[in-house]
């Protein structure tokens, strides 16, 4: 679409000061190193194994993580949480299988798909 070209192209200069040119900013870093915005945030949040270099983080990468999962940042966990859960984005429609999970403690959330 055009409004995805043009954030594309608002992406490669530096980002202005509206949350709208940040976000296609580092939307479009994480498209040019081929993940997904779930690979972004897994890999963002995924604590360090110890023996798996793969998994190391720099201590900036750590600040950050620690700093948001603390609380000590402008949006907390509570309100990405909040966010997610009014979003209509995750909405199932009636007939998606994992409706009837949605409130369930069986199976494990991790094993389902939607947010809610």
């Amino acid at each position: 679409s055009s409004s995805a070209k043009k954030a594309r192209t608002d992406a490669t200069s530096v980002p202005k000061t509206n949350a709208g040119s940040k976000l296609a900013y580092i939307l479009c870093a994480i498209e040019h190193v081929n993940w997904t915005l779930s690979e972004f945030l897994y890999h963002a949040f995924r604590p360090p194994v110890k023996g798996d270099k793969s998994t190391s983080r720099t201590s900036s990468h750590a600040a950050y993580v620690q700093h948001f999962l603390r609380g000590r940042t402008k949006y907390t966990p509570a309100d990405l949480i909040h966010v997610w859960f009014h979003s209509p984005d995750g909405i199932l429609s009636d007939n998606d299988p994992e409706l009837k999970f949605m409130f369930e403690t069986t199976p494990p959330y991790t094993e389902l798909k939607g947010v809610r």
